[in-house]
C-alpha cells in the first residue's frame, strides 16, 4: 500500500486532527478503566492471598487450641456439677458451689474466645469467595463450613441452657468438632499451598470466550 505523500497529509488537516483526537480518546479510556481495572484486580488477588494465609493459620492453631482448651473447661464444670449435686453437708456443698463459679467462669471466658475465632472464621469462608464466585469448588467449603458451624453450636449448646451434660457427652460434641475443624483446615490449607482461586466453571469460560472472538469479529469488520 502506498503511503500518502507528506503534502497530501499536510494538506489534510482535519485527518490530523481525527487522528490525534482519537488517539487520545484511547489514552484517556487506558487510564480511565483498563489501569484501574488491572490495580482493582491486582489488588483483590492480594487481599485473597492474604485471607487465605489468615484462614488457614487461623484454623491450624487459635481455633483449635480454643475449642481444645473449652473442651477441658466443659469437661471441669461438668465433674464440679456433678459433685455440688452429689454433696451432702451444707458446708459442702457452699464450698463446692464456689468452685463450680469458678469453674463457670472460666468456661465463659474460653467460650468468648471460642466464638471470637468462629465469626472470624465465617468472614473469612465469605470473602474468599469474592473471587470467582460461581466455581464449583466453593460449594465444597460451604458444605464443610456448615458441618464446622453445625458441630460449633452442638458444642457451644451442650449445657445451654440448664443442661447438666455427662462428661461423655462433653467429650463427644468436642471431638465431633475438633474432627470438623481438621476438615476445614486440610481444605483451606491444600488452597493455601495452591495460592490459586478455584477456576470458574468451563460452560463459563466457553460463553466469555465466545464473546471475546465474537468483539474481535465485529471490531475487525469495521
Amino acid at each position: 500500500m502506498a503511503l500518502k505523500p507528506y503534502s497530501a497529509v499536510v494538506n489534510d488537516p482535519w485527518g490530523v486532527v481525527l487522528g490525534a483526537s482519537l488517539a487520545l480518546v484511547g489514552t484517556v479510556l487506558v487510564q480511565a478503566w483498563l489501569v484501574p481495572r488491572t490495580q482493582r484486580r491486582i489488588r483483590q488477588r492480594e487481599r485473597w492471598e492474604k485471607d487465605v494465609r489468615e484462614l488457614a493459620d487461623l484454623l491450624a492453631k487459635p481455633v483449635l487450641i480454643a475449642v481444645r482448651d473449652l473442651h477441658v473447661a466443659m469437661r471441669h464444670h461438668a465433674i464440679m456439677r456433678i459433685a455440688l449435686k452429689a454433696g451432702d453437708s451444707d458446708a459442702g456443698k457452699a464450698h463446692m458451689q464456689t468452685r463450680v463459679d469458678v469453674a463457670a467462669d472460666k468456661q465463659e471466658a474460653i467460650e468468648t474466645q471460642a466464638v471470637q475465632n468462629t465469626a472470624l472464621v465465617r468472614t473469612l469462608v465469605l470473602r474468599l469467595q469474592y473471587l470467582n464466585p460461581d466455581a464449583e469448588a466453593w460449594k465444597q467449603l460451604r458444605k464443610i463450613h456448615g458441618r464446622f458451624v453445625m458441630s460449633w453450636a452442638r458444642l457451644y449448646m451442650t449445657d445451654k441452657p440448664l443442661k447438666m451434660p455427662t462428661t461423655d457427652t462433653v467429650d463427644d460434641v468436642a471431638k465431633n468438632h475438633e474432627e470438623a475443624i481438621e476438615e476445614l483446615a486440610a481444605w483451606v490449607e491444600v488452597l493455601a499451598k495452591v495460592n490459586e482461586p478455584p477456576k470458574r466453571p468451563a460452560a463459563h469460560r466457553r460463553v466469555q470466550q465466545r464473546v471475546r472472538r465474537l468483539g474481535s469479529a465485529s471490531r475487525s469488520s469495521s
